[in-house]
């Protein structure tokens, strides 16, 4: 599956859970390594409910 398609459910997620980063995990990609990405999360001071995941970078396991 695309990531695209998946990203509404992972930012539900990282939401839900409280957390700014993800995992793929090695299975699931070509290169068979881990993926971990890593975001900041910011809110806006007007709208408390609205939150902002900004891109910080990723890693990579073996």
């Amino acid at each position: 599956m695309p990531f695209f398609a998946l990203q509404d459910e992972l930012l539900h997620l990282m939401d839900k859970r409280q957390i700014t980063h993800f995992k793929i995990p090695s299975y699931k990609c070509i290169d068979r390594k881990d993926h971990i990405f890593y975001f900041r999360l910011d809110t806006i001071n007007e709208y408390k409910e609205m939150k902002v995941y900004h891109y910080l970078g990723m890693d990579l396991y073996t």
